[in-house]
């Protein structure tokens, strides 16, 4: 009978890339064979923060094998600096996730590095570094990104948004996006829903749409319903002026979507009544079976008109 050491190193990978990381680190010591494997599948995925950036660097650069190849994700903390950046991308050619948070010795000409590699998920959260004009700049080179999320501490994001909209052709920046993230912790300008409505109406490939800032209204959820149709994941988080019809709507006109979750909703559970245990704390979360109940009432009104 064949055993688990029987597999080649190809089924061995992805068995362990299903495993939790300190399961991970358990496989290191069950035999060599284990643990050629799994050390392999652990550098799939890095983080660094403050003063390891340098040994992870001069880690890079003694290893007997090319192990910076094996990086696919890289998580940067607080601490790294310019020339720390560019030193730890360079054994790095095959990123494909890149998360910024809380990197405040970072610059905007930092990101410049960062195209040159496939980078397909970017993540920039409490960087106060960031400004709208020259970090939209940036992001719209990333011509292979399907994963953008971005967390604004600063006024700007509707500025942001028509900067990564389309060209001068008319030719959306971003083709391939499928994830997007937005939020902001201050008060934006007025034409935040404009930019929000060109951006969604020029990018209908998303399929995960996460708000994070009150400043949405109505007319973005027609946005959505009208250019989305591949739409799935909808999170939103405190919609000062969003009614409770406008949540209808969408769950009816987008038929793809398998989950919703509104966070500081005005709407009670008088308002959901098919669902209304779902409504706690001012909190909407909708699954699979909710929304076909939801659905399921829309059918009904038909009928009854």
């Amino acid at each position: 009978m064949s055993t688990i050491n029987d597999l080649p190193n190809e089924v061995l990978s992805k068995i362990f890339s299903l495993l939790y990381r300190s399961y991970k680190y358990e496989c290191l010591l069950v035999n060599r064979r284990f643990y050629s494997v799994a050390v392999l599948e652990l550098w799939k995925s890095i983080t660094i923060n403050g003063h390891e950036n340098d040994r992870t660097a001069r880690c890079f650069s003694l290893f007997c094998i090319r192990i910076g190849e094996r990086v696919k994700r890289l998580t940067l903390g607080y601490g790294p600096h310019h020339h720390q950046l560019v030193c730890i991308l360079s054994y790095l050619p095959n990123l494909e996730e890149l998360v910024l948070s809380n990197t405040p010795s970072l610059i905007e000409q930092d990101v410049l590095q960062i195209p040159n590699l496939p980078i397909e998920s970017l993540t920039i959260h409490k960087c106060d570094w960031i400004t709208s004009i020259e970090t939209a700049l940036h992001v719209r080179s990333f011509s292979n990104l399907i994963q953008l999320d971005v967390d604004f501490r600063l006024s700007g994001l509707a500025k942001f948004l028509r900067i990564i909209t389309i060209d001068e052709a008319g030719i959306p920046y971003l083709p391939r996006l499928q994830y997007l993230s937005m939020g902001s912790r201050t008060l934006q300008g007025d034409d935040l829903d404009t930019a929000i409505i060109s951006f969604l109406k020029t990018h209908p490939r998303i399929r995960y749409l996460k708000l994070r800032f009150n400043q949405i209204s109505n007319i973005v959820f027609d946005a959505i319903i009208c250019h989305l149709p591949d739409l799935e994941t909808f999170l939103v988080y405190e919609p000062i002026s969003i009614s409770a019809k406008s949540i209808r709507k969408i769950v009816y006109h987008c038929p793809k979507l398998l989950y919703v979750q509104i966070d500081h909703i005005r709407s009670t559970e008088y308002d959901f009544p098919e669902v209304h245990h779902r409504v706690r704390h001012h909190r909407l979360t909708l699954g699979y079976n909710d929304l076909k109940h939801i659905r399921a009432n829309q059918y009904a009104d038909i009928i009854n008109d």
